[in-house]
Order: C-alpha cells, then sequence, then structure tokens
C-alpha cells in the first residue's frame, strides 16, 4: 500500500522517472542522515547554550540591560524584530530560537507581551529572514531547484518583502489581537492569557 510518502517517492522515482537505483538511493539517503544529523547536532548546541545562559542568570540580566537601554515597549518591539531579522538571514530559525527565546523571555514578560503574540512575531520574522537577500537560505534553494539565476529572484522578492512581508510583521508586532483573537477563541483566554 502507497500510503506513507517515502513509499509514494520511491515509487516514482523508481518506475515512473527512472531515475533512482540502489546507488542513488544510498547517496540521498546518506545526504537526507547527514544534513539531518547537522540539524540535531546545532539543535543540541542550542538547548545546552540556552540552558546554561537561563541557570547563570545571564537571561536576567540580558532583561536588564535592555529595559535600561529602550525605555518603551515600542522600541523593545522594533529591537526585537530588527535581531530577528537580521540573525535570521544568517543562522536558520530553528538555533535562533533556541538561543534567543531564553534571552528574551524575561524582556517580554517584563513588557507584557503576550507569549502567543511573541511567537506569532518570532515565526513571522523569521519567515521573512529565510528570503531575505543577500544571504537568504530558502533563496538558495528555490533558485537550485527551480534554476532561475539568484539575479532575477532579487526583485520580485524585494517588491513582496516591502509590499506585503514588512507590514505584515509590523502588523504582527503591533497589534496583538491579530496574532491572539483566533487562538482566544479556540482555546479561551484562560490558557491564551490577556492581549
Amino acid at each position: 500500500m502507497l500510503v506513507m510518502p517515502h513509499k509514494q517517492f520511491l515509487f516514482i522515482g523508481i518506475w515512473v522517472y527512472r531515475r533512482l537505483n540502489r546507488k542513488n538511493i544510498f547517496s540521498l539517503t546518506h545526504d537526507a542522515v547527514m544534513t539531518v544529523g547537522m540539524i540535531f547536532i546545532l539543535i543540541a548546541i542550542g538547548i545546552v547554550l540556552g540552558r546554561v545562559l537561563a541557570r547563570i542568570g545571564i537571561a536576567q540580566i540580558f532583561a536588564e540591560s535592555v529595559m535600561g537601554i529602550f525605555e518603551s515597549k515600542f522600541l523593545i518591539l522594533a529591537m526585537l524584530n530588527l535581531t530577528l531579522l537580521l540573525l535570521g538571514m544568517f543562522i536558520d530559525a530553528t538555533p535562533t530560537m533556541i538561543i534567543l527565546v531564553p534571552l528574551m523571555l524575561p524582556v517580554m514578560n517584563i513588557i507584557d507581551v503576550n507569549l502567543v503574540q511573541f511567537g506569532a512575531v518570532f515565526v513571522v520574522a523569521e519567515g521573512i529572514a529565510v528570503i531575505t537577500p543577500p544571504f537568504a537560505i530558502t533563496l538558495f534553494a528555490t533558485v537550485r531547484l527551480s534554476g532561475v539565476p539568484y539575479e532575477e529572484l532579487i526583485v520580485p522578492i524585494m517588491l513582496y518583502l516591502f509590499i506585503v512581508a514588512i507590514p505584515v510583521l509590523l502588523l504582527t508586532t503591533y497589534i496583538p489581537a491579530l496574532s491572539c483573537w483566533l487562538p482566544t477563541l479556540i482555546m479561551g483566554s484562560k490558557i491564551v492569557g490577556p492581549w
């Protein structure tokens, strides 16, 4: 039965496209295992780093420093967006999340940002960052898979960023109702919390 996706992949690759054989399957499996292994190593290092930062108290020191530098909630959220966009251009979303969330949670609690909103801002900002040139991780994958030159994708991506993506990020950041109303409707205000 061809219910599982990997069985469908094998069926299509072997019998429909006739491009897979034992050697190719072994090579592709090896590449996939190496990639997943690298990702898991990054996750493990990030988790250890996050725990160490929390135990030492770096997160609280960071929160106090941020509150000393930026006095308004508006500026702190703008700094969060800028940090997420810059880091997301160079680092994948998972390590960024594992490193930044333990540092930013105390700050978000101090300025009374709902954690659902914080999660939504994080996801939107990281989604934008992975397609933002010059070091767009997803953009390089798109170029490789589609065969379209990198230079041809820059203008449409930049238009999308300025017309759609950045305004959505700003709306998500500064209007908590956009990210909190549906979770509140589904799970209730006791779980989601005030926004």
